[in-house]
Order: C-alpha cells, then structure tokens, then sequence
C-alpha cells in the first residue's frame, strides 16, 4: 500500500477520536465535532481502497450481510419501542404504579380518558406515568398537553387551566362520547387511581366529625392556642383530613347538640378521642341515624385523668348506646410487661402492639407495625341480638393485662411504678376492636348499619399517624361507604435521588452507544478481517 494512503488512514483516525472528545466534553455533537468525525472516517477509508479493488466481489457480500443484520437490529428496535417490556430496577420501584392500582385497573370494566396540562420539561415524565395507567388497562387512554400551546383544547376544561391539572373523564362504552369530569390537583399514582375512582362512584363520600366533646380538632390549632396561653399541641386531625380530601372525600365538623340530627349526605359520622361524653339527645339523634342504617367509627380512648388535669370523663351514655350493638366497653385499660426496662419484671408499659385480624377494615399492606400508647378493651356481646353481626377486628399481638382506670389514674397522678397483676388468670390476647353489622330481615347488605370500634383514638393524630394507622382508617371508611376500590396508594419513599439526564447528554448517550459504538466494531472486525486476508 503507498505510505500517503496509510498516513491518510492514521490522520483520520486521529481526526475521528478527536470528535468524540470534542464531543463528549460538549454533551452533544456540534457541527466541528460531527466534520471532524465525518472527515476521520472519510480519511481512515483510504485504508481499504486498494483491497476493495482486488476483492471487490467478497466486500459486496459482506456489506450485504452487514446491512441485513442492521436492518434487523432497526427492526428489533421498533418493535421494541412501540410495545416496550418496562421493569423497574429501582429498589423503591420509584418508576411503577402500585399493586393495588394495577389489581383495580384489571377490573376496569369503563372506557376513561385522561387529559393532562404540563408544561414541556414535565411532558416526559408524566407520560410515562400515564403510559403505565394504558399499560395495564386498555380502557385507559390519555393526552398531554401544555395549555399555553395548545389554548383550544385547555379552554375545553375552563378559563382557569394551568400546568399541572389534570381531568379525568368517563366515556359511555357505547359511543365513548363524555360523561362525567373530575380534576385532578396533582399528577401522582394516588391522586390519578382515586380520580377514577370518584369518577366511576355513583355519590360523593362525606364523613362528619364530631365535635363539642373535647374530639381532636380537624384543623390545626397552633395559633390559637399560643394567643390564648395553652400548651401547643399536635393531638389533632389536620394530616388525616389532607389525606381524605386528596382522596376526594368531603370532611365536615358535626355539632349534634346545635343541629339535633345527623345531615342527610352524611356517608358516615366519625368520633375520635372525645374527653366528655354524649348527653341523652346526642345519644338518641345517632341511634336514630345508625338504626335508619346509618354508619359510624368510633375511636375511644381510655377515660384515664392525667397529670395536669386533662381528665377524661366516663362515656356511659357512648357505651350504652354501642351496647345496643353488641359492643362492650368496660372501664379497663391495657398494659403489658416492660421485659426491657431496668429492674427486672412486672414493670407496666402502655405501649401495645396490635394485631390487625383478616377483615376488609384491616386488609392493609403496609410493613409499619401498628401500635397503640393508650388503649382500652373493646369486647362482644355475649348474647347480642339476632340482627348484629359482632367480627374482631383488632387485638394485642401479644399478651397483655387489664387494669381497672381508676387503679392505673391514681398511680399516675401519685407517681407511683404501676406493677403488673401476679395473677397469670388475668393475662392473655385481649381484644381491641370490632366491626359490626346490624341487618333486619330482607334488607340488603348495602342499607346495613355498619360501625367500626376501636380502643384507641391516638394513633390516628398529626404527631403519629403513619401508613399503617392511615391505611386502616381508609379501609374503615370504603367498609362503611361500600366503596371497596377507593385505593390508599403507600408514599413511595426514595432512599437516593435519581440521576437526570440534560437533553444534550441523552442525545450524546444514544449516539454513542446506537451509531459510534456499533460503527466502530464493525470498522475493527471489517480491518481485522482484510489484514487476515492480506497475510494470507
């Protein structure tokens, strides 16, 4: 081969590697760097031209072969692209929806169609969520658009549409023409799955709160209580309510002693941690409201005084009333033994883990234990009426005492070591909750009054309410609303940020390693296989 031909090729692959740095510190190809590895690879072709000639008919057939296995590969990658196999390698599965989302949307039976507004950096990644939705449910189908470009079809879904909403629509399966609308606020897995959800739900879901009873207040009560002078606390409801309007159910506050009944909408009243009891006429409107087949929760704390003065009065008239559906609430509290405190054995804790039984209140996933710092027993009838269906619910996961209230208030307000009872007779699974159901003959199942017990009402507030604790809440209200595919998606909790990509750098990767890389072997296995021709 003549010596300039040679220098030429050797010129050129200097020329080649030369664009590649260039364009690796630039991120991207710029047009310097893409001429100097077009000219490189111009230049290092001077290297075959003498061999071409001789051999012309063997390089015809293996560029043939070479063109067919790349066309193969472009084929491959198509196919690849227009039904992608997803897995996520992320340890959090920070890029896939849920179980409990991909098990609703297999039971999806009406067409939906999601219309999304973002803005163009944020394009990608909510299509990709939204893919997912269209992944696991044809009936899913959505747009994303961004509403400053595309003003027509924003202006479809009001005046007011920004980055960020999100509408999801019900479409009849005949005609596939609109039928109902409901906005979502933000573009995440939960918010998405429980849209379509409420869409498809026939009512809206309102709980009522009871108040006046010394309840956890459902709005945080910070500045009002440092401007009257009083201990600022979290013992109140605000994260629990966030999360049920984010899940599209209207809270409301419920003063029975002003209005004297139970509203009408109401889908469920709910009672937590009251300090005082119900008087006779609160008493008789929910009784009336639960025996018209009405549902109701009732979290409740031991009637323990504390120190300080935060006493809790006796809830006779609560108790007498839950007896009337085979509930018991005697007035004992819970304590087990502290193995790990210093001193040995018999010293009391109030700490009690729970068990949570096979009931659809209880059918959480969620691997946070759930545990109670003040819990009562809430027990069954032994003989209830025909009528009531009394099911456990809750229990202790280990064995526990009952002590009587008054026995563990005036150690406390004495300051005195609370001991643990000698006799083996009083321990055992005691019983923290229960679910009920009161039927009358041919009444169907979806008018049955429902109530859900629980000995405790401190779990669920600001300062501690965890996954598990809000899971079981969630449960508890699509028992009593019958609405058993309203879906509490667990945080995603990432453990590391993931890496973003600019757009230069993922133009640089593709090039790299679609074109460079696989050009390169080829060039190599083509030059290593004419020099084995040339020596022999």
């Amino acid at each position: 081969m003549k010596t300039w031909m040679k220098r030429t090729a050797y010129i050129g692959f200097i020329l080649f590697l030369t664009g590649l740095i260039t364009t690796a510190f630039q991120g991207r190809f710029t047009e310097l760097s893409a001429g100097l590895c077009i000219a490189g690879l111009a230049a290092g072709s001077m290297l075959f031209v003498r061999r071409l000639s001789r051999n012309a008919g063997l390089y015809a057939n293996v560029m043939l072969y070479s063109l067919f296995f790349v066309l193969t590969l472009f084929t491959i990658f198509v196919i690849v692209q227009r039904h992608p196999v997803v897995f996520d390698a992320t340890k959090a599965k920070l890029y896939s929806i849920s179980p409990l989302t991909r098990n609703f949307l297999g039971r999806l039976s009406q067409p939906v169609h999601i219309t999304a507004f973002v803005t163009e950096a944020e394009k990608a990644s909510v299509s990709d969520l939204l893919r997912e939705y269209h992944r696991h449910s044809r009936q899913v189908t959505f747009d994303v658009f961004n509403p400053y470009r595309e003003v027509t079809r924003a202006q479809r879904f009001g005046p007011t549409v920004v980055p960020g909403d999100a509408f999801v629509e019900a479409l009849t399966t005949q005609s596939e023409t609109l039928g109902r609308v409901v906005k979502v606020n933000k573009l995440n897995e939960e918010e998405m799955t429980n849209a379509i959800v409420q869409l498809l739900r026939n009512e809206t879901i309102t709980l009522y709160f009871l108040s006046n009873h010394g309840e956890m207040s459902l709005e945080r009560n910070t500045a009002s209580a440092m401007i009257s002078g009083r201990r600022v606390t979290l013992d109140e409801l605000d994260v629990l309510k966030q999360q049920l309007e984010r899940n599209y159910i209207r809270v409301q506050p419920l003063n029975l002693a002003q209005r004297g009944r139970v509203p009408a909408d109401a889908s469920a009243i709910v009672c937590i941690a009251p300090q005082t009891d119900i008087t006779s006429s609160e008493r008789e409107a929910i009784s009336s409201y639960l025996d018209d087949g009405g549902r109701a929760i009732f979290m409740l704390n031991p009637e323990l005084q504390t120190v300080g003065g935060g006493s809790r009065m006796p809830l006779r008239n609560m108790a007498q009333m839950l007896e009337q559906y085979g509930v018991l609430l005697p007035p004992e509290m819970i304590v087990r033994e502290n193995t790990r405190q210093r001193g040995g054995s018999g010293a009391a804790t109030f700490n009690i883990p729970v068990a949570l039984l096979r009931h659809p209140v209880t059918d959480v996933e969620s691997g946070v234990p759930l545990i109670f710092t003040q819990a009562r027993p809430v027990l069954s009838s032994r003989n209830p009426d025909p009528s009531i269906r009394v099911e456990p619910i809750l229990t202790t996961a280990e064995s526990a005492w009952l002590l009587s209230v008054d026995d563990v208030a005036r150690a406390v307000l004495r300051g005195q070591k609370l001991s643990m009872p000698n006799d083996p007779k009083e321990q055992g699974i005691q019983q923290l909750g229960v679910a009920v159901t009161k039927r009358s003959a041919g009444q169907p199942d979806d008018k049955a009054t429902r109530i859900v017990v629980v000995g405790s009402g401190d779990f669920i507030a600001s300062s501690v309410i965890d996954q598990t604790s809000w899971m079981m809440f969630q449960r508890a209200v699509n028992w009593l609303s019958n609405a058993g595919d309203l879906v509490a998606i667990p945080a995603t909790k990432i453990e590391r940020t993931p890496m973003v990509l600019s757009p230069g750098q993922r133009q640089f990767l593709f090039l790299m390693l679609v074109i460079v890389a696989p050009a390169l072997v080829g060039f190599l296995g083509l030059g290593y296989s004419l020099a084995r021709r040339e020596l022999q």
